[in-house]
Parts: structure tokens; C-alpha cells; sequence
């Protein structure tokens, strides 16, 4: 009966320890999920400023040749 026990004791310190591994592997890809999450976060940040320095570019040329061809306009009808 005691090697029953024992075995007993043994199965559950090797549960205890699969236990143990599977908490510290279930941290450790939860810490490296919030790496790449904050990783995709700052790409996802330069993606959109770049984005918007362009589309601020391209608004300020489109102004730039509307106003171009509204003096053009406005000297074709001055005398």
C-alpha cells in the first residue's frame, strides 16, 4: 500500500511541476504578446504620421496650383 502512496505523491509533484511550467510558459507568451503588440502599435503609429505627411504634401501642392490657376484666371480678366 505505501508504494501506491508513493506513487500517489509522485504523480502529484509531477503535476505540481507541469502545473508550474505551464503557468510560466502561459507568462512568458503573454509578455511576448505584448512585445509584438506594442511593436505593431509604434509601426502602425509611423505608418499613419507618414501617411499624413504625405497627404498634408499633397493638399499643399493641390492649393499651391489652385492658386496658380486662380491668379492666372484673375489676370486673363484684368486690362
Amino acid at each position: 500500500m505505501q508504494t501506491i502512496a508513493m506513487s500517489d505523491s509522485e504523480m502529484l509533484e509531477a503535476l505540481q511541476k507541469e502545473i508550474s511550467d505551464l503557468r510560466k510558459e502561459i507568462e512568458n507568451l503573454e509578455a511576448k504578446h505584448q512585445e509584438e503588440m506594442k511593436k505593431l502599435k509604434s509601426e502602425n503609429y509611423e505608418a499613419l504620421e507618414a501617411c499624413q505627411t504625405r497627404y498634408q504634401a499633397e493638399i499643399s501642392i493641390q492649393r499651391e496650383n489652385f492658386e496658380k490657376r486662380l491668379r492666372t484666371a484673375q489676370d486673363s480678366f484684368d486690362i
